[in-house]
């Protein structure tokens, strides 16, 4: 369960910067009368499970050490 739950962990880390840096990369920004307009037209749905995933792992990891104590 250890080994099970760094390995969501690390992926959970992959998918939150890579998806992170898609989601930097692909915003518009425009000037609007002097002020700085952004639009994004991503999906934070790659994201948000990601970081779920991140979460969980680190919640498998905490589970798996205190069966074992």
């Amino acid at each position: 369960m250890k080994i099970t739950g760094i390995i969501i962990v690390v992926l959970g880390i992959l998918g939150t910067f890579s998806f992170g840096i898609m989601a930097m990369n692909n915003s518009n920004t425009f000037s609007l009368f002097g002020t700085d307009v952004d639009i994004s037209s991503i999906s934070w749905l790659p994201i948000t499970v990601s970081i779920i995933m991140l979460i969980g792992g680190i919640l498998l990891m905490a589970f798996s050490r205190t069966e074992k104590a």
